[in-house]
């Protein structure tokens, strides 16, 4: 998750924690302790969100001996303030990324604000109201349909995750005939486009693997807790297998006159250089690139709009698979 997103959903859970008169109120401890669970940071952090959103919402702060507490407005506690419909927009726009990247129970808790805030935008017949109506935004690549899965599983895999509990469930693996009774041991989470991947240890092995959600079913929690001395560094993990960069590489290649266009007003990065070739039509690019499957995969979509010439280790799997590809359709 990425810090704008995750500091978005701290800072509603923290909203949806202040009471509202004549309820008592809540300290900033009370506050920071039930947060930390799930959204681990400093009582400082919580002391200044607090008093940061009190400038856009309808609470207010009471000194109580050493502390602080805080308790909205009677009939105030309006998550999407009615002050802006900047911010109701703003919820709303962010909730289908929310939704898939937040735990079941965390995503619960905010859910009614996004109501309140679609409410906001109609109460206040603001211009903003009809902007989700009017912006789209489309993925650059064909992306395929998302997966089907039952909800009960990520709701049972999430809450395992945050716990640092154990689940048992039926995965049906590719190459497997029939659905296998497995003890998952959850110890990370990885979205890519639209798959959500589990990534844990099942039953007695320690290795971690990585398991596609959309193949666990009749998901049941656990009481027992996950092995603390499994050493887990998701980042280091997913390097590890392929899913971020190996590296980087200068790609080198002779390109045609419309993907030269194309790069020249949206550059594969910053040091990219196109030059016009002799002779020829075409240009040559020459750019620092990752050297990973989804850059290769943007190159093989060019099809004969691109011939690369660098790195070596590139030129000989495009000639490869451009034989592979050669044989099919002589068939």
């Amino acid at each position: 998750m990425s810090n704008d997103y995750s500091t978005f959903a701290r800072r509603m859970e923290m909203l949806r924690m202040i009471p509202e008169e004549p309820s008592p109120p809540v300290s900033t401890r009370a506050i920071w302790e039930k947060l930390n669970p799930h959204f681990p940071c400093h009582k400082r952090t919580v002391e200044r969100d607090l008093v940061e959103l009190s400038q856009h919402y309808a609470y207010y702060c009471s000194e109580q001996g050493r502390g602080q507490t805080w308790r909205f407005l009677k009939g105030r506690k309006e998550i999407a303030p009615t002050s802006t419909a900047v911010i109701a927009l703003g919820y709303l726009q962010a909730r289908p990324y929310l939704q898939q990247v937040l735990p079941a129970e965390v995503y619960q808790g905010i859910e009614p604000q996004f109501a309140e805030a679609e409410a906001v935008l109609q109460r206040h017949g603001s211009h903003l109201s009809a902007w989700p109506e009017r912006v789209r935004v489309l993925p650059g690549l064909k992306q395929l349909q998302k997966p089907a899965f039952n909800h009960q599983v990520w709701v049972t895999l999430t809450q395992a995750l945050l716990l640092g509990k154990q689940f048992t469930a039926l995965y049906a693996k590719r190459t497997a005939d029939h659905p296998k009774t497995l003890r998952f041991s959850p110890l990370g989470l990885v979205s890519k486009g639209n798959v959500h991947y589990l990534i844990a240890t099942a039953n007695d092995y320690t290795n971690p693997v990585i398991f596609a959600l959309h193949r666990i079913s009749n998901a049941e929690l656990s009481d027992d807790s996950i092995d603390e001395h499994i050493h887990f560094n998701i980042d280091e993990y997913i390097a590890n297998f392929g899913w971020t960069p190996a590296g980087e590489i200068i790609l080198k290649a002779d390109i045609a006159p419309a993907i030269a266009q194309r790069l020249e007003e949206t550059p594969l990065g910053d040091e990219q250089k196109i030059t016009p070739l002799d002779g020829s039509d075409w240009y040559q690019l020459e750019a620092r690139v990752p050297d990973d499957q989804e850059t290769k995969w943007w190159v093989y979509g060019l099809n004969h709009h691109i011939r690369v010439t660098a790195p070596p280790h590139w030129v000989d799997e495009f000639r490869e698979n451009s034989y592979k590809m050669m044989a099919l359709y002589q068939q």
